[in-house]
């Protein structure tokens, strides 16, 4: 059975779309967890035309849009969002690069889409019925990759190292893609991704032939490294009213208008190197299933920016009561890193269609909240 490459194509980038989307709602759920010690202050404060008695119901005025905008950031600690986005995106990448079911005689290419969550509270259940708030989950990753692979038992006079090493028992993988994000909700972004990696098998499988296919052991190394820049705004606007006596002692509706722009900027950029041993077995076929353990060495970087900043201005309908004015500002930004290391299983299936692959695998970090879903396909020979 033969799947046209724009079914795939259509697949993959469905699959991108919906990483997108969750990606997008987490960093406006983020900004509003930053709520810490009233963050949005209003300054340089001019009362304009307003006679000293009503200065003060000015004053409260603005007091009460300052409380307002920061009643609605909930109080959290955000210091350790940076961590957890880093984290998320080494577990995104995990997978790309690298094949574990096909156990292919020549070559495999693909491409595939990596998400990857420090969930917080939720656990497995949980993310399979659905029932999470985004606004509980601590970090999110998103990656994006091509990969071509080569098995070297391919080529006739592969050497044999120390009496030990069967370079016909390796396989060389590298994997790569620098992809613009599509602007949705406002948002704008660019993911890059490059990796290496080896695999030898350690222990050859067996067939029983059309039924069942063991491919073995195998392990893994290499690196992965992967970077995300991603920024997004939203415009923000409120309203309060007083009663101000204007100089003629007469009380005048002032109405306070402040319209500001909310922007969310995170830049993450993780290296990551893991150690892993896996195997798969191949059902009629059609059906594959695969997985391992792995020990994952990481280093990088992690940065998100929140900024809310605008200008505030107030008058009476009639005009008499104006020239009041203000600025509005909320500027804050957290660093961190990923985890020096986690160990880390791994499941998958992959449904095989001829040459066509199409697959899916479940990350998780072993005595953490995190969690890395990638789904492709590839072509192998």
């Amino acid at each position: 059975m033969r799947i046209p490459l724009t079914t795939i194509l259509v697949f993959l980038i469905i699959s991108l779309l919906i990483s997108v989307s969750v990606i997008s709602n987490f960093l406006f759920y983020s900004i509003d967890s930053y709520a810490a010690n009233k963050p949005f202050r209003i300054t340089n404060i001019n009362t304009g035309n307003v006679p000293t008695g009503g200065q003060a119901d000015i004053l409260g005025m603005f007091t009460a849009i300052e409380d307002d905008v920061n009643a609605k950031l909930p109080s959290a600690d955000t210091s350790t969002y940076p961590s957890a986005m880093a984290n998320s995106q080494a577990i995104a990448l995990k997978g790309l690069g690298t094949d574990y079911a096909t156990n292919p005689d020549i070559f495999i290419v693909g491409a595939g889409v990596g998400l990857g969550a420090d969930t917080g509270p939720y656990k497995l259940g949980d993310l399979m019925s659905g029932s999470v708030d985004l606004q509980k989950f601590k970090g999110v990753g998103l990656q994006v990759s091509i990969m071509a692979g080569m098995n070297l038992k391919f080529f006739d006079d592969m050497p044999v190292l120390f009496d030990l090493i069967d370079f016909k028992k390796m396989s060389l993988f590298v994997n790569y893609m620098s992809y613009n994000l599509p602007s949705i909700k406002n948002l704008t972004g660019k993911l890059s991704s490059f990796g290496m990696h080896v695999q030898y098998k350690i222990y050859d499988g067996f067939s029983v032939p059309v039924f069942f296919k063991w491919g073995g052991l195998d392990i893994t190394t290499g690196f992965d490294h992967g970077s995300t820049k991603i920024s997004m705004s939203q415009d923000y606007a409120i309203t309060k009213n007083k009663d101000v006596a204007d100089s003629s002692s007469i009380l005048r509706t002032v109405v306070a208008n402040f319209t500001g722009k909310a922007v969310v900027e995170s830049d993450v950029s993780v290296t990551t190197i893991p150690l892993e041993i896996s195997t798969n077995a191949q059902f009629l076929y059609v059906l594959t299933l695969f997985g391992g353990l792995g020990m994952d060495f990481n280093t990088g970087s992690s940065k998100i920016a929140a900024s809310l900043v605008g200008p505030i201005t107030a008058r009476d309908e009639t005009n008499t009561i104006n020239g009041i004015s203000a600025d509005a500002s909320l500027n804050l930004g957290n660093d961190g890193k990923p985890n020096s290391y986690f160990a880390r299983y791994f499941v998958g299936t992959q449904f095989n269609l001829w040459v066509v692959k199409v697959y899916t695998q479940l990350n998780h970090a072993i005595g953490e909240d995190l969690w890395g879903l990638n789904v492709g396909a590839r072509i192998a020979f």
